[in-house]
């Protein structure tokens, strides 16, 4: 028994998830203080999360997340008793965090993502019976939402995905990719994105983003890129998926199969997991094959403007296409994706009309240095 009758003294299994652990996550056990979360896992250091500043939610299983937004540090568990002592040690803002997971009040935040948000449900629900109404309702809604919006799900979907592979964070690694995206982004319309990447060891030779411009890059991609203009090329593509919101339009089709009713009593939590789920899911088919196009075709306009030549694009696909070959034609339609040859060949129309620059500006990277700093990782 404590000698303190207001701190737990039970221990609580779970996972502890940090930037700074290999796999992402490893199992731990965790003690609630007065001053917050004590981590102790498996190996490693114990960590603590400080009570003042933790933020808390629940993942699509209902275990609790409570994340330390300063260290980038969050514990899972799915004790029910693990809520309790935190609500025993709680001062107000946690205690108001406590009360929206248990459905008792929603915060003026929460209130506004379950007005924009009970908007996508609508939307979403149209899809069983107005089939031909429900992609324009879904535009429109989208169109009309804060960026905030946007952030608040990208945010919470990259601290609950697995990794996949370790993240690298070392500067030699990330300065040049830094300086693809200052070259980018500045010609990404969107207003209040502030885009922020990682690097994740991984044979896979691709990029995503998600919502609110959280671009996560496979080592494979740049290990496989014979120029930084072919890593440019994706990742422009990435930031096209970013300033058309497709995201969120996944979202809110999601959102009206699968959760309004959750949405309609206040379980914002519920929200987060369906995001979740919507970018964990079939992550080859990620987006239709009209997105997949237009995120091509915009992602050309942001190479173009940013004096990057887009040929690096079509040169990726060249890549993908000699390394996976290509869908048959007699079934593409039942991929995601365009066939290659098809993304192709719409670059090069969507080039073909454009007023081309007779020199791109060169992007001053040392690319076998960067290859050979991953290699050494």
């Amino acid at each position: 028994m404590s000698s303190n009758p207001y701190e737990p003294a039970a221990s609580f299994a779970g996972r502890l998830r940090s930037k700074g652990i290999p796999e992402g996550s490893v199992a731990a056990t965790f003690r609630v203080t007065q001053a917050g979360i004590q981590a102790t896992p498996e190996h490693g250091a114990v960590q603590e999360l400080g009570l003042e500043r933790l933020r808390l939610r629940r993942d699509e299983g209902g275990a609790l997340i409570a994340t330390d937004p300063g260290s980038k540090t969050s514990v899972v568990c799915d004790d029910p008793e693990f809520l309790r002592a935190l609500e025993t040690v709680a001062g107000n803002e946690l205690n108001e965090a406590i009360s929206r997971l248990e459905g008792l009040k929603v915060s003026s935040r929460g209130q506004h993502l379950f007005g924009c948000f009970l908007a996508l449900v609508f939307t979403g629900l149209l899809l069983w019976s107005l089939p031909s109404m429900f992609h324009k309702a879904i535009r429109t809604t989208v169109a009309a939402l804060p960026t905030s919006v946007d952030k608040a799900i990208g945010e919470n979907v990259q601290e609950a995905m697995e990794t996949g592979g370790p993240v690298l964070d070392d500067e030699a690694i990330r300065a040049p990719l830094q300086t693809l995206l200052d070259r980018l982004t500045p010609h990404a319309p969107l207003e209040g994105i502030e885009y922020q990447f990682r690097v994740v060891r991984s044979d896979v030779s691709n990029a995503y983003a998600l919502p609110g411009g959280y671009i996560t890059i496979f080592s494979g991609l740049i290990e496989q890129s014979a120029t930084p203009e072919q890593v440019a090329g994706v990742l422009a593509h990435e930031i096209a998926h970013v300033e058309r919101r497709h995201g969120l339009h996944r979202v809110a089709q999601q959102a009206g199969m699968m959760a309004s009713m959750a949405l309609l009593v206040g379980d914002l939590s519920g929200l987060e997991a369906i995001a979740v789920k919507v970018f964990t899911m079939q992550q080859g088919a990620a987006y239709s094959q009209e997105q997949e196009t237009e995120a091509d075709l915009e992602g050309v306009r942001i190479l173009i403007d940013a004096g990057i030549n887009p040929e690096g694009l079509v040169q990726f696909f060249e890549l993908m296409r000699a390394e996976v070959g290509d869908v048959p034609a007699a079934m593409s339609w039942v991929s995601s994706h365009p066939r290659f040859d098809e993304r192709i060949a719409a670059i090069r129309a969507d080039l073909a009309t454009r007023a081309l620059p007779e020199q791109w500006q060169p992007l001053d990277l040392d690319w076998e240095q960067l290859k050979q700093d991953l290699s050494d990782q």
